[in-house]
């Protein structure tokens, strides 16, 4: 039925309503559902529908104090996030005690009425004029200041005048004088949704001709490459909260997409504090809607844009903005965080390769082939449809990406910055039981830099949770207590016998243990707001043979009932896994919201 109605309306479209119809009926039809999102917004999946609202934070400002102090909001202006609070003319804000090899500090203000003139602002720190901007402000931006700090130890006063009303002012930067500083280097980490090992080059094996990946693979060619690499959950949230946290799922909470559902722990230190702490400026980017600020991934970052994959707003636009971060700070290490939304389908944006098919017959926009897809799970044919789609969105992200590394390397960077690629999941087009198999599990993970040595790292290794204490090794500091995982570079313990997976959504979890030539998998009822799981009447349970060689596993024969031992052990191992795990999270926020859910 689906699939007639869309037809249906394709047909409407194409033949018999007038284009400029059309878009009038599409646009209003936009219009009323979205009104409609945002008051159903408590019980909707509320990443997918924010797009730039102000939001309450969940810590005060850093380095600012003040009497009766507003409260710190996630305030954007041009799809820039940052922490900020309202602040009055003249009014004195004290600032600081600062690190002690602070020389400076940056902030920015943003009008809170767009609508206004706003002109003339004055930056005083102890009744000393610093900086001014002369004229209007840049109604919709923020205006970046840099103030100069002469005593860090010391509360100063800061003092903004103005014409105009209401100011926003953004968490003050502390740019520091670091002595490590040719010692600790830029970090580049790449999350590329969805993105699965078998689409690039030097990790599937193809000839060089053959790659979709040939940027990737040339940058990556005296690297890490990790053959052997799992995520720790097989969709997006869960999985960035763990590289943002180092925890595994059953430990930070976030277990599904709803608005209901629990922030990243508030006191746990993310990976971007973590650096923001250590020295390094800090830079987000985001073109997917399960990845922002509201939910607790602000924190750390000095600028956090997000925006949603649109014709005129692309991956291109992501690697331009990471660009002009990282040479505006070329004095201080740099951290780009950046989530790509590329290879995950429905993929329905122009590439600069979309003449490579235009001789085949295909699907124009793949979202109508995504949602008939959907009916049809046993469709081979539309399977295929799906791959060809996404091995030209591959390889146009990829050419995107060299311009990235052709940066780097043009200014002598790509021996000071480590670079990361990894996904936050793989992809299955075709679920079942288990859930977690090899292709929605198996992800690449690449490494390049200075603290890198070339070569093939074939044992088990995590990305997501291995990310944080991996990067905090990069940059030679100690990690905090808290990491559940491993840095994947430390040869004596940078890789594992066993690789876990598991997927916790609402009162349904799965666990997946990998070892190299068996995979156990076990489906269990799920208490998500205890976190605890009822191993003792499992849903489902599953004892697959597992390939050393091509990691392909043989689910044709379930072996639980003639390997009793294997499966005892694996049994034991899940006990323990979710036994020993300290759970960090609390039921606040899901409380909060559904107290007023109808009866």
């Amino acid at each position: 039925m689906y699939l007639w109605a869309s037809r249906f309306k394709e047909f409407c479209r194409d033949a018999v309503i007038p284009p400029a119809m059309w878009r009038v009926l599409s646009n209003a039809s936009r219009a009323v559902h979205a009104d409609k999102r945002k008051a159903d917004k408590n019980k909707s999946q509320y990443p997918y529908i924010w797009d730039g609202d102000d939001f309450e934070l969940a810590h005060d400002l850093r380095y600012v104090a003040m009497p009766d102090a507003p409260v710190a909001m996630g305030i954007t202006r041009a799809r820039d996030t940052r922490a900020a609070i309202e602040v009055k003319r003249d009014v004195d804000i004290r600032v600081g005690p600062f690190p002690a090899d602070t020389v400076a500090f940056t902030t920015a203000v943003a009008q809170a009425r767009i609508n206004l003139p706003y002109a003339d602002l004055t930056v005083a720190l102890d009744g000393t004029v610093v900086t001014q901007i002369k004229g209007p402000l840049i109604a919709e931006n923020w205006n970046n200041v840099r103030v100069p700090v002469g005593d860090p130890a010391k509360v100063s006063t800061l003092r903004l005048s103005w014409s105009g009303e209401r100011l926003y002012l953004s968490q003050p930067v502390p740019e520091r004088n670091l002595a490590e500083r040719d010692k600790r280097p830029n970090v580049i980490v790449l999350v590329l949704d969805s993105m699965v090992p078998e689409t690039v080059g030097c990790l599937s094996g193809v000839s060089p001709e053959e790659s979709f990946t040939p940027q990737i693979d040339r940058y990556f060619a005296d690297g890490q490459l990790c053959t052997n690499a799992y995520s720790q959950s097989e969709y997006t949230m869960p999985s960035l909260a763990t590289m943002m946290t180092g925890l595994y799922p059953i430990q930070h909470g976030v277990f599904t997409h709803d608005r209901c559902q629990r922030t990243i722990p508030p006191q746990i230190p993310t990976l971007a504090e973590f650096l923001q702490d250590a020295g390094y400026r800090t830079f987000a980017y985001s073109t997917g809607r399960r990845y922002v600020p509201p939910y607790g991934h602000y924190r750390g970052f000095e600028r956090f844009h997000f925006h949603n994959q649109s014709l005129t707003d692309t991956t291109d636009t992501v690697v331009s903005r990471a660009i002009e971060f990282i040479e505006t700070h070329k004095d201080s290490p740099t951290f780009c965080f950046l989530h790509i939304i590329d290879p995950h389908p429905p993929f329905a944006l122009p590439t600069y390769f979309s003449e490579l098919n235009a001789g085949a017959s295909r699907w124009g926009d793949s979202r109508s082939l995504y949602g008939a897809f959907k009916l049809h799970r046993d469709s081979r044919e539309r399977v295929a449809d799906l791959r060809e789609m996404e091995r030209v969105m591959v390889r146009n992200l990829d050419f995107i990406l060299g311009k990235l590394f052709g940066y780097l390397e043009y200014e002598g960077l790509d021996k000071t910055t480590d670079v990361m690629v990894l996904a936050d999941h793989g992809r299955e087009y075709m679920k079942g039981s288990p859930l977690l198999t090899r292709g929605l599990t198996r992800i690449p993970f690449l490494l390049a830099g200075p603290g890198v040595n070339a070569g093939v790292c074939d044992g088990f290794v995590e990305p997501p949770i291995d990310l944080y204490p991996t990067i905090a090794g990069m940059a030679g500091l100690e990690p905090p207590p808290h990491l559940s995982g491993r840095d994947a570079l430390d040869p004596a313990g940078g890789c594992r016998t066993v690789g876990r997976s598991e997927s916790l959504f609402r009162e349904t979890g799965e666990i997946v243990l990998r070892e190299d030539d068996r995979m156990y998998a076990l489906r269990f009822q799920l208490d998500d707001l205890a976190g605890e799981g009822d191993f003792d009447a499992p849903v489902g349970e599953w004892l697959f043979r597992r390939d050393p060689t091509t990691k392909e596993e043989d689910m044709s024969e379930n072996l639980l009932e003639s390997e009793p031992e294997t499966t005892a052990r694996f049994r034991e191992m899940v006990r323990e896994h979710y036994e020993d795990m300290e759970r960090h999270f609390s039921n606040d926020s899901i409380i909060a919201v559904t107290r007023d859910y109808p009866k």
